[in-house]
């Protein structure tokens, strides 16, 4: 077995991000037989407008939701 290397850095490194949203990407979609990603993102801001959270990332599958449950599943308080 050949020695494996491993790189563990604090820089910006785009082509990495690139290869592994492809890799990753590929085998979910081969997985589930869905090929619809998107990439989405999500924040919350408290009453002034500071971000107090947020996400982001690829999404694979299409997404459903009703709108008048939409406060039972994100309460802010």
């Amino acid at each position: 077995m050949s020695p494996v290397r491993k790189d563990v850095r604090d820089d910006d490194r785009p082509e990495l991000k690139s290869l592994l949203e492809e890799r990753i990407y590929e085998f979910n979609s081969s997985v589930t037989g869905i090929h619809d990603g998107v990439e989405l993102n999500a924040s919350v801001s408290d009453e002034v407008g500071t971000l107090v959270a947020g996400l982001f990332g690829p999404h694979v599958g299409t997404l459903l939701h009703d709108r008048s449950s939409l406060g039972r599943w994100i309460d802010a308080r």
